[in-house]
């Protein structure tokens, strides 16, 4: 929203060339354009790229976590680590990602905290369906990006 609200008032060199001063103001137009659509399209990008950064980082973790998945149990107090609150699912949402959860109607999620500032001001949140918590207790492995929109915060 920023960058529509910049004024498209060029200053142009002093010269009698105004073909000149005509293409460095497209030029502008185009920087602008440019820059807002990286604000718009650049986010399903970089949410790839986070994704995958989150694959390497979870293949990373998971080795030190199987070793010691009772421990992990018993600090955890039934709640996956850094758990914040539980959201149930309103729309079914099918994951376009390997990074993402696929959900149904009904489904409770334990929400934990998101890798990046950019997944949640996105509209994403990070965390792990229930019923995987409690079959698996597992949450490097099982938890994924889902769109908090389609979800209903549980008190």
């Amino acid at each position: 929203e920023k960058v529509s609200s910049i004024p498209s008032v060029v200053i142009e060199p002093a010269s009698n060339n105004e073909g000149e001063g005509e293409e460095h103001h497209v030029i502008m137009n185009e920087s602008k354009d440019a820059a807002a659509e990286k604000g718009t399209q650049g986010t399903d990008s970089e949410t790839s790229q986070i994704g995958s950064e989150q694959k390497a980082t979870e293949e990373i973790q998971t080795a030190p976590s199987q070793d010691q998945p009772v421990s992990a149990g018993d600090t955890a107090s039934d709640m996956p680590p850094g758990f914040l609150f539980k959201v149930e699912v309103l729309h079914d949402f099918e994951a376009a990602n390997s990074d993402e959860l696929n959900l149904k109607r009904g489904d409770i999620v334990l929400v934990i905290p998101s890798e990046t500032t950019a997944d949640q001001e996105a509209g994403w949140l990070t965390g792990i369906k229930e019923s995987e918590w409690l079959q698996y207790r597992d949450a490097d492995s099982y938890k994924g990006l889902f769109p908090e929109n389609f979800t209903r915060h549980l008190e």
